[in-house]
């Protein structure tokens, strides 16, 4: 797991338990982004960070807000942005 390399210990230890809300609604056909809680209206907070991924394709951002996985961005998975309009409406 990319958070254990990256020295994020306590992160990766939620990734079993996540819940998904929802799904960006955006229009961009590179987006297969997933929230772990509700969209915020606005900004995330100011103890909102990003966390970016190793990954061999496309692009994958965890963004934690007081130190929970509150969103995962992934930009440019055609295959797993297939399988997050299948099973998120």
């Amino acid at each position: 797991m990319m958070c254990w390399r990256d020295g994020e210990v306590e992160l990766a230890g939620q990734v079993s338990s996540l819940a998904l809300v929802d799904r960006c609604r955006c229009d961009s056909d590179s987006c297969a982004t997933l929230y772990c809680v509700p969209k915020p209206e606005g900004a995330w907070g100011s103890d909102h960070r990003n966390i970016l991924l190793a990954t061999k394709e496309g692009l994958t951002v965890v963004d934690v807000l007081d130190e929970k996985i509150v969103c995962i961005e992934i930009l440019d998975r055609a295959e797993i942005r297939a399988r997050v309009l299948e099973l998120l409406l």
